[in-house]
């Protein structure tokens, strides 16, 4: 397997992680019940309260959103996969 095929397999793989995690992050935010009222309290402080910069434009826009549009669209060089990376990386920590 040559150099330029391992890109294409970390590209596409990639790709798919953020659009599994993208879903299943709003998912998880959104059609799955709590199970307790203090963790619907806590959601809601996420997604609609105090953190949903850090949810919305973090974790989603940087973290999601940014990555794909970079890897899709901008993929011929690669310091973009590169960025791509450490975008979802900074998203995930303003997730957590």
């Amino acid at each position: 397997m040559g150099q330029a095929e391992i890109g294409e397999v970390a590209s596409t793989t990639f790709i798919v992680a953020l659009i599994v995690d993208l879903f299943i992050t709003l998912i998880g935010e959104f059609s799955v019940p709590h199970a307790s009222e203090v963790a619907a309290r806590a959601a809601h402080d996420i997604s609609h309260g105090r953190y949903r910069n850090h949810f919305w434009w973090g974790s989603i826009g940087l973290g999601h959103v940014v990555p794909l549009v970079l890897v899709l669209f901008l993929s011929g060089l690669p310091v973009f996969g590169a960025i791509a990376a450490v975008c979802a990386i900074v998203g995930l920590y303003l997730f957590e």
